[in-house]
């Protein structure tokens, strides 16, 4: 139930699941794949039966996973024409970059020193005149429209992000751009809620 409305209330989820699925169009002879979740079989009780019957899980050997041609986006060509029909559906132009990115989860608690960060950044883009680039904190809801979290990220030049999920949507990033990943010191030995978060 939770990730039904999960789901239901972000659209943009929605929207990242119909792109994936439109290339299989050329194995549907043109027609997209219908997308099924739990409540599409909970109105009918009796589609549980289709569901075993469409539905084929596998385990996935180690080996298999390592290979290059077995990861969806295997080739530079498959994820620029993704995030070209990313960027055509919520009607993005090709503009020019222009600011630095700091994407925080807007739940909070995944950087604890935000403002510390910022002030680094802001001190940064001022002591190099020459990057033009202004600086900009980001907290996408769930809510938040597709085309709202497209534009932000076709505008920036540099991503700067805690380690996690969020750092997927630097696949929506234009050509030659940057990405800072952010770790705790000690990453490895520390829980989450006992670090504090500083570039690295």
């Amino acid at each position: 139930m939770g990730s039904e409305m999960c789901i239901r209330d972000s659209p943009w989820i929605m929207d990242i699941l119909q792109l994936a699925v439109t290339p299989a169009e050329k194995y549907y002879k043109g027609n997209q794949p219908k997308l099924w979740f739990f409540w599409d079989f909970a109105k009918n009780p009796e589609m549980w039966v289709g569901f075993e019957q469409v539905v084929h899980i596998k385990m996935v050997d180690d080996s298999k996973k390592l290979r290059r041609d077995y990861n969806l986006f295997s080739s530079t060509k498959i994820s620029r024409d993704f995030r070209r029909a990313a960027w055509e559906k919520a009607n993005v132009s090709h503009v020019q970059p222009d600011q630095i990115t700091l994407l925080i989860s807007a739940e909070g608690g995944d950087v604890y020193n935000a403002a510390e960060i910022l002030e680094v950044l802001h001190t940064s883009v001022d002591s190099i005149n020459e990057l033009n680039l202004k600086v900009r904190p980001y907290s996408p809801s769930l809510g938040v429209p597709f085309s709202s979290l497209m534009k932000t990220m076709a505008r920036t030049k540099i991503l700067v992000c805690r380690h996690g999920s969020l750092l997927s949507n630097s696949i929506f990033l234009p050509p030659d751009s940057v990405v800072i990943e952010l770790l705790p010191v000690s990453y490895t030995h520390l829980r989450a809620h006992e670090t504090s978060l500083h570039l690295v």
